[in-house]
């Protein structure tokens, strides 16, 4: 019963050393087939206890259909505004990479034509830009990154993907 267990401070909890989730939620993760093999050789113990079998066959099956969803659902761009005080925004621009845009290149082309700071963030497709650029921001993807169909580029308002046409 839930009676007997009680919980030690701090709780020591282990991570995974490759996407950083812990292992029994490493098949939810981005790189599930590393994580088994990161697993297996640091902590064989707790690879029994985590279906590594089972879902290595049930991973294998419809493969090419999750990998299919992931490409398209990765294959986008999300242009939101953050309100950072009361008078100043910032806009945060994902997805270009996926399209093999290079993002330093864009985030310099951004700070020219916006005259604001434009800077990549570091391990994300992502560029955050000084102020409340959307719309322009919008109609400069489209015209200077070609690769970007204008149907794959998204704003997020109120925390829903509205598309940018």
């Amino acid at each position: 019963s839930m009676e007997d267990k009680v919980a030690t401070y701090p709780v020591q909890v282990l991570y995974c050393g490759v996407c950083g989730l812990p292992p029994e939620y490493c098949e939810y993760g981005p790189s599930f087939n590393k994580c088994k093999v990161w697993l297996v050789g640091a902590h064989p113990e707790l690879a029994d206890g985590i279906a590594l079998d089972g879902t290595e066959q049930l991973e294998s099956e419809p493969k090419p259909q999750t990998g299919k969803a992931k490409k398209q659902e990765e294959h986008e761009v999300v242009i939101s505004t953050v309100s950072r005080t009361k008078r100043k925004h910032t806009t945060s621009i994902t997805g270009l990479g996926s399209f093999g845009v290079n993002l330093a290149a864009a985030s310099k082309t951004m700070r020219g034509k916006f005259a604001c700071g434009a800077s990549v963030t570091n391990g994300k497709d992502e560029i955050v830009i000084q102020g409340d650029v959307q719309d322009d921001l919008y109609e400069m993807v489209v015209e200077k990154f070609k690769s970007v169909p204008k149907d794959s580029i998204f704003f997020l308002l109120d925390g829903k993907k509205v598309p940018a046409q």
